[in-house]
């Protein structure tokens, strides 16, 4: 088999999933014309297969794509999907895989507020 590609035609979640929720990515190309996708988990340095599944063809105003569900994956840990002769980037299935995106969010109000001593500008507006 063919080294699979590590490109964006498979679009995945990259922040990731909670263990327990829905998660499903979408493939735009498949160079194997196959349906057969498997998510390997990287536990200590070393990937390993922990899911095969089957993508359905889904066709829509004129073009069409494939959607994986690996649902049923629910351990915690950082993994990739390989389908279509290609390779994902790394996501997380882990139980507070939002937490650092909220703190984020928060945190970007403080940096964008104005006359704060922390923000991009620093104080300004004295008079």
């Amino acid at each position: 088999m063919e080294k699979p590609q590590l490109q964006n035609a498979i679009r995945v979640n990259h922040r990731g999933f909670l263990p327990n929720s829905e998660k499903r990515f979408v493939l735009v190309e498949n160079k194997t014309q196959g349906l057969e996708f498997s998510v390997y988990i990287i536990d200590d340095v070393v990937e390993k297969k922990v899911f095969d599944g089957t993508m359905a063809l889904v066709a829509e105003n004129g073009k069409e794509y494939y959607i994986g569900d690996f649902s049923s994956l629910t351990q915690e840990g950082d993994y990739f999907i390989i389908a279509g002769g290609f390779k994902s980037r790394q996501f997380l299935i882990y139980k507070d895989v939002y937490d650092i995106c909220q703190r984020m969010m928060s945190e970007y109000f403080v940096y964008q507020r104005c006359g704060s001593p922390l923000g991009w500008h620093g104080a300004c507006h004295f008079d």
